[in-house]
């Protein structure tokens, strides 16, 4: 018979069933008080949460669950991790936060941009207070002296939206007039939709070119949209000085502001690419043009003193011509003759003359015409002239062991050198063609200095090659052997150079190719057995290598790769979740640094660059460059002293540097380290361990330093399963514990958590610290039910219509003692609670009612119970 069950059937066979995938049904009337009853089926839910259900530190996971809190408290594993459960020392991504170091977050340094690369004029951060270009304060415009004359195409602002401005940004450059701002000359505006997130950036806004006469005074002005509101308007970044910045509401009628607005006015030029390199104590800077000859920067100055007997709080040169003070905070250090044995060869410039140094204590040696000097810590780079070179330079020149400089300029020019010295006194710079030799790359190594070349005869038929030459004195042309090794295929370009171990530990020069890497050794070439990196050929590959301990890593694509032999690893920054589309690129320069590798990231003119870290436990970002403005190149300096040391960068058409704390290696340790203003830490994704379960959020709380609230803050911004847009939910401005209540709110609801933490701080010398973040939160997975149903199953039984059962007592328990271990089954019932389950049984428990054993007619009574699949 037909087994009928069913909430809505008048007339069911059975109070319930249980069917199998092939279709057997099992009929189940259940009994109450010993009488057949629809009411003797109940449920009760099945307790799912006695596993833990937090990966959080000891002292919070002693919490019972659902009572556990998500606990993160370090983060120097790095970015790129997609769910906090799989490493919790990592994080999603970061933007200007310092996380490399053990349960601490905090801003990162701020950069400087330098003068004397390329015109323009400027008001550049320090400490940051936000203006919104709404009421009295819609119209901002700040007049500028133009420093040289040059055509202006960009206007610079470091800007932020709050809320959803109503129009676009308006930029200007405005003539003077009496003191005011006068006929505009030149206008653009930036769309709302350009700028995607509250998080603060410089934005590089185009202008119709506008020529620009040196010391004439223009106004930079930025116009707030007519109907933005408090909520919801532009906000424009100065500091807290009254100096010129003027304010309107209307833009007829200007009042002196109580802040001065930050800008940059510029030309419009394409990327500088080049190198750094430091010799004899300074810095310098050659270009790499797309074509024609490059162009030479040092940074600060040097030459040979002038006796200062008697005035030994002055560093004396007659043949300077400096402008007064022009050097006023720099450093000026002895790196030759006397005075370089001094204890303290350095001393901080407190101003100056046209030829004389004075220094805030006095040298304890008399100087005289063998002591030379270098002048760092400056902010701008003078252009070096005379230097004969006429091709893009392409390769990093090569400081070579006597005492000159070797730089390339490819397969068809020949290199040119360069030295500096004491000529009797006077401090001289000499450059010259080396002979005819020609190089692309250039190293020393093995008491040798090696040339690579792609086609040194310039035919374009030629070998990718190396060769190598005894060091030579100035004077001497270098003299290479002619004999070259052939490295690889003439098909694919040398693309790095440099010294390394070969097989057997000895220095030798290493070949870098787009589809190959390899060292040289009793004048043959020694390719590593790397088949693969032939099916990602390209010129990324080698362009940046560095050694750094015992390893030696290169770029591949857009990855970093580390060899100690034999092992080669491929250990990111593309690993794992990588870089977002507009940050992705090539490495395209690298150095080391004790602990770990700078790294510079070019993502394009439609991208945003970077500077990443790695320092074996993951990848850190340390500065991200306005959109469009591409990185290229770096080196490092140190500055004695208590300054801080230097990280040079190209971004765009400008040199800039990072801060990097001196006689420390923690910036929170330095007291004079300079922070930027903003930065945000994304926190990987959430899920309590579990991905399915409900995630109630009661509160938050931040364990941190230094905050004070309106100067230094921390805001929270959430997402929940799979949202695109941040929704903040609240600033902390009280150190050490504060905390968040969403009470009022209901909670935060969700099984997917992200949040963002925005740090904050209006003076460059204070950071807001994180130590520990603490989410309250409930877990609660799916709920799942029990059903129990006690039953009567007997072999003369009858279902509800009085039909008698297909099948004996003890083959229908039979057949649910094999569903109990073997399958899931379908639960049907006249209870709707109960109705149209997947379930699995236990095993029943059943025992004889009554039974006759002459005739074989058997009762059972017991209790049967499935369970939510």
């Amino acid at each position: 018979m037909p087994i009928i069950v069913s909430p809505t059937e008048k007339l069911p066979t059975h109070h319930a069933s249980l069917t199998d995938k092939d279709g057997r049904t099992v009929g189940i009337i259940t009994y109450l008080s010993g009488a057949p009853s629809p009411l003797a089926s109940g449920r009760a839910p099945v307790d799912r949460t006695a596993m833990k259900t937090t990966t959080g530190n000891p002292k919070y996971s002693d919490f019972e669950p659902p009572y556990a809190p998500i606990v993160q408290d370090d983060w120097s594993g790095g970015r790129s991790n997609a769910e906090f459960e799989r490493n919790v020392a990592m994080y999603a991504d970061g933007n200007r936060i310092n996380t490399r170091r053990t349960n601490r977050a905090f801003l990162g340094g701020r950069e400087t941009y330098m003068t004397g690369v390329q015109a323009g004029d400027m008001s550049m951060p320090g400490s940051v207070k936000w203006v919104g270009l709404v009421g009295a304060s819609r119209y901002v415009a700040r007049p500028f002296a133009a420093s040289s004359s040059y055509t202006a195409g960009r206007i610079w602002v470091l800007l932020r939206k709050v809320g959803t401005p109503t129009g676009a940004l308006t930029v200007r450059i405005r003539a003077d007039s009496a003191g005011a701002p006068g006929t505009v000359l030149q206008t653009s505006t930036l769309a709302v939709a350009t700028v995607t997130d509250v998080i603060s950036e410089w934005r590089v806004i185009a202008i119709t070119d506008q020529a620009l006469v040196s010391t004439t005074q223009y106004w930079v002005e930025v116009i707030g949209a007519a109907d933005d509101t408090s909520k919801d308007h532009w906000q424009v970044a100065a500091n807290n000085l009254t100096v010129a910045t003027r304010q309107s509401t209307a833009g007829s009628s200007y009042a002196l502001a109580s802040y001065d607005l930050y800008f940059r006015v510029t030309p419009t030029l394409s990327t500088t690419n080049g190198w750094f390199y430091e010799y004899k104590g300074s810095m310098y800077y050659v270009t790499k043009p797309s074509s024609g000859a490059p162009k030479l920067y040092i940074n600060g100055d040097r030459g040979s003193a002038d006796s200062n007997s008697g005035t030994l709080t002055l560093l004396i040169d007659a043949t300077k011509t400096w402008p007064v003070n022009g050097w006023a905070g720099c450093v000026v250090m002895i790196i030759g003759g006397t005075g370089k044995s001094e204890p303290q060869p350095w001393r901080t410039i407190t101003g100056n003359s046209a030829t004389a140094l004075t220094c805030d204590t006095a040298w304890t040696m008399t100087h005289d015409t063998s002591t030379d000097y270098v002048i760092l810590n400056a902010a701008s780079w003078t252009e070096i002239t005379g230097h004969g070179m006429t091709a893009p330079v392409t390769g990093r020149p090569l400081i070579a062991s006597k005492g000159m400089v070797y730089i390339p300029q490819g397969d068809a020019v020949a290199m040119v050198r360069m030295r500096e010295y004491n000529n009797a006194g006077v401090w001289t710079r000499a450059f010259a063609a080396d002979g005819t030799n020609k190089a692309k790359l250039l190293i020393e190594t093995g008491a040798k200095i090696w040339k690579a070349n792609d086609d040194d005869s310039g035919s374009g038929t030629g070998d990718a090659s190396i060769d190598s030459a005894t060091p030579a004195a100035w004077g001497t042309n270098l003299t290479f052997s002619g004999t070259k090794v052939i490295c690889g295929s003439n098909l694919y370009r040398i693309t790095g150079f440099i010294p390394y171990p070969d097989d057997q530990g000895a220095m030798a020069p290493w070949v870098l190719k787009e589809e190959i890497i390899g060292f040289v050794k009793s004048g043959a070439f020694y390719p590593l057995l790397l088949q693969e990196m032939a099916t990602v050929r390209s010129p990324k590959n080698g362009a940046a290598a560095i050694t750094l301990n015992s390893y030696l890593y290169f770029s591949l694509m857009n990855g970093w790769e580390s060899y100690y032999r034999p092992t080669l690893d491929d250990i990111g920054p593309n690993l794992g979740e990588g870089l977002p589309s507009g940050r992705q690129g090539a490495i395209v320069d690298a150095l080391g640094y004790p602990g770990r590798t700078f790294n510079v990231i070019d993502a394009g003119s439609a991208g945003y660059s970077s500077l990443l870290a790695y320092d074996n436990s993951g990848w850190h970002e340390e500065y991200r460059a306005p959109y469009g403005q591409q990185m290229q190149a770096m080196a490092f300096q140190v500055i004695p002293g208590t300054q801080p040391d230097r990280l040079y960068l190209t971004a765009g058409a400008d040199i800039i540097y990072m801060p990097f704390p001196s006689e420390t290696t923690n910036p929170l340790s330095d007291p004079i380290y300079p922070y930027t203003h903003e930065g945000s830490l994304v926190l990987s994704k959430m899920y309590a361990g579990m991905q399915d379960a409900q995630k109630f959020v009661k509160a938050i709380r931040l364990v941190t330093e230094n905050l004070s609230a309106g100067h230094q803050d921390i805001y929270l911004d959430y997402k929940v399963d799979g949202a695109t847009a941040w929704t903040e939910l609240g600033r902390f401005g009280t150190s050490p514990v504060e905390e968040l209540d969403f009470s009022e709110q209901f909670g935060l609801n969700g099984k997917e958590l992200e949040f963002r933490l925005r740090f904050y701080s209006d003076d460059a010398t204070k950071t807001p610290v994180l130590s520990v973040i603490i989410i309250d939160t409930v877990t609660r997975v799916p709920n799942k039910y029990a059903y129990s149903m006690p039953f009567v199953i007997s072999d003369e039984g009858l279902n509800l219509r009085n039909q008698p059962e297909d099948s004996s007592a003890a083959e229908r328990i039979a057949l649910l003692d094999t569903w109990a271990s073997e399958t899931m089954l379908l639960l049907r019932s006249v209870n709707p609670l109960l109705d149209n389950r997947l379930v699995f049984i236990l095993p029943v428990d059943s025992r004889p009612l009554d039974a006759s054993i002459h005739t074989g007619q058997w009762r059972y009574q017991g209790v049967l119970v499935a369970q939510d699949a």
